[in-house]
């Protein structure tokens, strides 16, 4: 497992170029997504029902996802972005961007930013108290970049396991 520790800073970019048309490519991708299309008041995924892979959006070769592989929701759940482009007739390649959601960004740095003024508040009270706190603060962003880092890879494994018979080229970038 790779673990992203810069996960609240930098994007996982993906890149296949696949063997088949661009037609080709979404209709694979939206037999893996539960549309989110809002025509139903409470829809099954509200409570944790999921029979698709994702859920979200695919209009025009452009797509917004959620990974329904886990039987939980957080908020540490990241989000998939990306476009499908077609190449030729008979190549396409699938641009990908899975990153968190820039709320979740916003509240974690806030609260460890919180967490490190306590951190150097009690440092200067009391040395033992500080590092105590300082461990716990580095134990609470090992647990967030952990839970995320988990996500994100078994995504990665499930785009390629989705496309694996097509891809021709993977490219992946932090």
């Amino acid at each position: 497992m790779r673990w992203n520790f810069l996960c609240l800073f930098k994007s996982t970019k993906l890149d296949y170029r696949l063997n088949t048309s661009k037609d080709e490519a979404e209709k694979i991708l939206l037999s893996k997504i539960d549309l989110m299309d809002g025509s139903k008041i409470l829809p099954h995924y509200v409570f944790g029902y999921r029979d698709r892979l994702f859920s979200g959006f695919l209009d025009d070769g452009n797509f917004s996802l959620k990974s329904n592989a886990f039987r939980y929701k957080n908020s540490v759940r990241p989000k998939i972005k990306g476009s499908i482009v077609a190449e030729s007739e008979s190549t396409s390649t699938i641009h990908t961007r899975i990153s968190m959601h820039i709320f979740v960004k916003i509240f974690v740095l806030a609260w460890f930013g919180f967490g490190l003024f306590m951190t150097l508040s009690f440092i200067f009270k009391n040395l033992l108290s500080g590092l105590r706190m300082f461990l716990i603060l580095f134990i609470a962003f090992g647990i967030v970049t952990g839970i995320y880092s988990f996500e994100e890879n078994k995504i990665i494994k499930e785009f390629e396991k989705i496309f694996a018979l097509q891809i021709v080229k993977s490219d992946t970038k932090i």
